[in-house]
């Protein structure tokens, strides 16, 4: 990305030096070729030029032979930056401003990747020999911010769709795909009993995150087609499945248990000090002294 923003901004130097080299060479002319090249059914016919005076693109008006060159040079370089601009301008993603954004950075990036901008990455079904085998803490604790943390691209996604912007939607989809072992984990490791409550419960967690999974696909698709109906639609199933998701692995935490009250009483009296052994020597008086 550095290196791709680094050759635009140097191209970008290069059409502003020609487009202003031939404006010095002949700005009459120099003007009535870029108003020709942007319309191009103008050609051949009077354009009005910026200083006022017509000028005709007709080789019976263009005089000797060094103001043929002059035209000819002011000519190329015109052309030449009006080609050139949109192609550079068109090969520009600022990723970065995009990344900034977000939590983690490196979570993102990879999701974009994944999807490669293009939504070519499909995710697998969340199957039961996949949320097999025990999850340590560590583990499902990590496994529990990961998928809380898909909240905010999530709601960048909607942002998206509801402007009609689709150019890194696919991307945020990509974020999803990428997270599909932190469901796994999440979901081995909040069930892991074999109880008939256990088992339904984590046939719940599975059932919901394959739809999360199926409602991204369905997103992907809609944003494809840049419906926007279509993507809105997809999009508040995805969401629902996702709180759904959320709320059976009881990720919205629990409310705080109250503190158990104990009845106050007065501290016990501290002992006595032990009695002496042997009865005190009384201090000897002046008069005996």
């Amino acid at each position: 990305i550095a290196a791709m923003l680094i050759v635009r901004s140097c191209a970008m130097g290069i059409i502003a030096t020609m487009s202003m080299a031939a404006m010095l060479l002949l700005p009459t002319e120099a003007a009535a070729l870029v108003q020709t090249l942007h319309a191009p059914q103008l050609a051949g016919r009077t354009i009005v030029a910026s200083s006022g005076r017509a000028a005709v693109m007709s080789e019976s008006r263009r005089g000797a032979l060094p103001a043929q060159w002059r035209t000819q040079l002011a000519s190329a370089l015109c052309a030449a930056s009006i080609s050139l601009s949109p192609a550079f301008a068109a090969t520009s993603v600022d990723l970065d401003t995009l990344l900034e954004e977000f939590e983690s950075i490196t979570t993102v990036e990879a999701g974009l990747k994944q999807a490669g901008l293009l939504g070519t990455t499909k995710a697998t079904k969340i199957s039961e020999s996949d949320v097999k085998g025990k999850v340590d803490k560590a583990a499902l604790t990590a496994a529990q911010q990961r998928v809380r943390a898909l909240q905010p691209y999530l709601d960048e996604a909607q942002y998206e769709i509801f402007n009609s912007k689709w150019k890194f939607v696919q991307g945020y989809l990509g974020v999803f795909y990428s997270q599909k072992d932190a469901f796994q984990t999440l979901i081995a490791g909040t069930y892991p009993g074999t109880d008939p409550i256990s088992l339904a419960s984590k046939d719940a967690m599975i059932v919901e995150g394959n739809n999360v999974f199926k409602n991204a696909e369905a997103l992907s698709a809609a944003a494809k087609k840049r419906s926007r109906p279509e993507s809105l639609q997809a999009y508040a199933k995805l969401a629902l499945s996702y709180d759904r998701f959320l709320k059976a692995g009881d990720l919205y935490g629990k409310a705080p248990t109250a503190p158990v009250k104990t009845a106050k009483t007065a501290p016990a009296p501290a002992p006595a000090p032990p009695a002496p052994k042997y009865a005190p020597v009384p201090a000897p008086s002046p008069a005996q002294i």
